[in-house]
């Protein structure tokens, strides 16, 4: 089979030496790249980590990305120009991305007390910050921050991707009925085939996958990337012997 894997997570750029990240409970797509090589598989590993991510990744082929954009059009390129049999979309894309970095006019401050700008000028203004990497004179910097669309909902509905799709999700402070619920109403939501979810609190210990033969399992996080692969591999079968006994016509 051949898989697209996606790991690490992306940035949001404050300038030339800074950003923003999202962090990880887990860090499961590497693995699930080189489980999968290991048996036999072609892997394309989409990374925010290449040089890591090629350790020990014999027969993966790794493509590297750093922010929203690198790892969205990336995404896009090898869904509609390659031939991927299962997309596993383990990287932590972040919420949010950098819609500006600046800093208050002079006259204009912010309270933290009151929650409230001031100012000594007709209107509170702020002022576009670009410092070289040694200008950090400023007190302060504000970063704006706006969402981002999710990647994964465009899969089927923009980019016509028709193979298997395995999402990952992290919740926090919920218990397991009603983490696999939200699990299966966020798999639905992106017409993913299967999904790994995990909380926060335990995503070292186990997260649930499914449905496979229609039900979730809680999987250690030791397990999990071998079971995610041979799940795979078990659907693919069934599709395929399925696909086999319509093969033959009614002449």
């Amino acid at each position: 089979m051949n898989f697209l894997v996606s790991a690490g997570s992306t940035q949001a750029p404050i300038d030339k030496a800074r950003s923003v990240t999202t962090s990880l409970p887990i860090k499961i797509g590497s693995l699930l790249a080189q489980t999968a090589a290991a048996r036999g598989h072609k892997v394309t590993l989409l990374s925010s980590d290449p040089d890591r991510a090629g350790e020990g990744g014999e027969g993966i082929t790794v493509v590297s990305y750093r922010t929203f954009d690198d790892i969205a059009t990336q995404l896009q390129q090898l869904v509609k120009g390659g031939e991927f049999d299962t997309l596993f979309l383990a990287a932590a894309v972040g919420d949010y991305i950098s819609a500006g970095v600046y800093t208050a006019e002079t006259g204009t401050t912010f309270n933290a007390r009151t929650r409230q700008w001031e100012s000594r000028v007709p209107a509170p203004t702020m002022l576009d910050h670009k410092p070289g990497l040694s200008d950090v004179t400023e007190p302060e910097v504000w970063v704006r921050m706006v969402r981002s669309p999710k990647l994964v909902d465009r899969v089927r509905s923009q980019w016509n991707y028709k193979g298997l799709l395995v999402k990952f999700k992290t919740a926090s402070g919920i218990g397991d009925q009603e983490l696999v619920e939200a699990a299966e109403k966020s798999r639905l939501k992106s017409s993913a085939d299967m999904i790994v979810v995990n909380t926060w609190e335990a995503a070292h210990l186990w997260a649930y996958f499914g449905p496979v033969d229609g039900r979730y399992d809680r999987v250690t996080r030791r397990e999990l990337a071998e079971r995610v692969v041979l799940s795979v591999e078990h659907v693919a079968r069934q599709a395929r012997s399925s696909a086999e006994f319509r093969l033959p016509s009614a002449e």
